[in-house]
């Protein structure tokens, strides 16, 4: 660990296995408003063997005071989130961490992901923005907060002895800053600071670090480990097995198979399955309106499709939170992507591009 600390510099931290998808998160750390004489830092670690370990290696390789810790898919959209988390660290050295969503406590049994009771983040899910609300002050101190963004003003190492992989390593960092006297914290948010371009989570391992979690905190917290059903890990693996195959059918062409397997309502509005819909949607309403530059081209693979449909998402999202360069962002989208792609787009990742300056045809 570097021994002198900048404090008047803030590190930005991923562990990124996605190019694209880091890139826009940059994007939006390149467009915040930085005070003066302050410096940042962004640090991408590659092929990280877990969270945890990745996170350490980003800790060692930077002398800021300040560090963030997000993930690649994370978009800052408060342009003076440094200002505002600068300011709430100020407040009292005890607040070693801050974080987006979070919990006042745990349930006993630690599955946090339903538990959050404090904060606010816009993202991908059901609801698009999730909100809570909280007391008339800058702050509420937390036990637990949600990984997708930490911030820090203090070092401890990350428990990557015992969290070897993507799970509760976010928890387990909440429960070792508090074993050492810190407080965390979940800032007041009128509107979420930090858009979250989750697709879906792989949980497959979640109950064995649940357990870890448990026998570890157990004196901390009073958590402790009951196993639940079976059913909820053999959902995790069903969720793979079903996006193989309709993987496997976009690749395939069979465009009669997944429209027939969209159409039917219990088969929608899955977030694991929202990429592969929304492509069969579209294609569905260009062959109606017999457009002739369309989405879905011969010969595309699913991943091809992906990656495009997500560039698209992409530059939507800049020109709704302000990140773009309005003109040539609209004069690409315009030339590349029907007014059909666009509009199922914005109604599939509930963008909001009327105050954007982006006119939709049609």
């Amino acid at each position: 660990m570097m021994e002198q600390k900048n404090h008047a510099k803030m590190a930005f931290i991923s562990c990124v296995n996605d190019e694209k998808e880091y890139a826009q998160c940059c994007c939006y750390l390149e467009h915040l408003n930085i005070p003066n004489a302050f410096e940042i830092e962004t640090i991408a670690v590659r092929e990280a063997a877990s969270m945890a370990s990745g996170y350490n290696i980003g800790m060692q390789y930077t002398n800021a005071k300040y560090k963030v810790y997000l993930h690649q898919d994370v978009f800052i959209t408060n342009k003076n989130f440094i200002f505002d988390l600068l300011q709430i660290f100020s407040q009292d050295d005890k607040i070693g961490m801050a974080g987006m969503i979070g919990s006042k406590k745990l349930e006993k049994n630690a599955v946090a992901v339903t538990g959050w009771d404090l904060g606010a983040v816009a993202s991908n899910g059901t609801p698009s923005i999730l909100t809570f609300p909280q007391e008339e002050c800058r702050y509420t101190q937390a036990q637990a907060a949600d990984g997708f963004l930490l911030a820090t003003q203090a070092d401890l190492p990350w428990r990557e002895d015992i969290f070897d992989g993507w799970d509760f390593y976010d928890i387990s960092q909440c429960m070792e800053f508090q074993k050492a006297g810190y407080q965390i914290v979940i800032p007041s948010q009128k509107e979420p600071w930090c858009y979250h371009d989750n697709t879906y989570s792989k949980m497959t391992e979640y109950e064995s670090y649940r357990e870890r979690f448990c026998q570890e905190y157990a004196a901390w917290g009073s958590f402790e480990f009951r196993k639940r059903s079976d059913y909820l890990l053999n959902f995790e693996r069903a969720k793979e097995t079903v996006r193989r195959e309709v993987e496997l059918l976009i690749s395939n062409r069979a465009v009669t198979e997944l429209r027939k397997l969209f159409n039917t309502s219990e088969n929608r509005g899955f977030l694991y399955l929202r990429e592969y819909e929304c492509i069969v949607f579209i294609d569905w309403l260009e062959e109606q309106r017999q457009i002739q530059n369309r989405f879905w081209l011969e010969g595309m693979t699913a991943e091809q499709l992906v990656t495009k449909l997500r560039s698209l998402k992409y530059a939507l999202k800049r020109i709704e939170y302000g990140v773009a360069g309005y003109q040539a962002e609209n004069e690409d989208i315009h030339e590349n992507y029907s007014q059909y792609a666009k509009a199922v787009v914005c109604d599939y990742y509930h963008i909001d591009v009327k105050e954007s300056g982006m006119a939709r045809e049609g």
